[in-house]
């Protein structure tokens, strides 16, 4: 188990060991998910450039995908895709 320190700004610094695992450097952005039971779990937000999404969505329009067929799975791919990094 790992503990994490809350400063007066409400910031917490994550333990080396986890930044490690979680490959986060300074700048990186987080991703804070809410599960069950009042847990939240923490992982490395990917981020996609706005002209690649733009194109996503080009081409999903064109094949007949909804906007929200396209959001599912992206989500889906997100989830498999962290989940053969990180393990789950």
């Amino acid at each position: 188990m790992v503990f994490a320190n809350v400063n007066v700004n409400g910031q917490i610094t994550l333990p080396k060991e986890i930044r490690k695992k979680l490959d986060i450097e300074p700048g990186s952005t987080v991703e804070i998910v809410e599960k069950n039971n009042g847990r939240f779990e923490v992982k490395k937000a990917v981020i996609i450039e706005a002209e690649s999404l733009k194109k996503l969505a080009e081409l999903a329009k064109r094949k007949g995908i909804t906007h929200a067929e396209l959001v599912k799975a992206c989500r889906e791919i997100g989830e498999e895709t962290y989940a053969a990094e990180y393990g789950d």
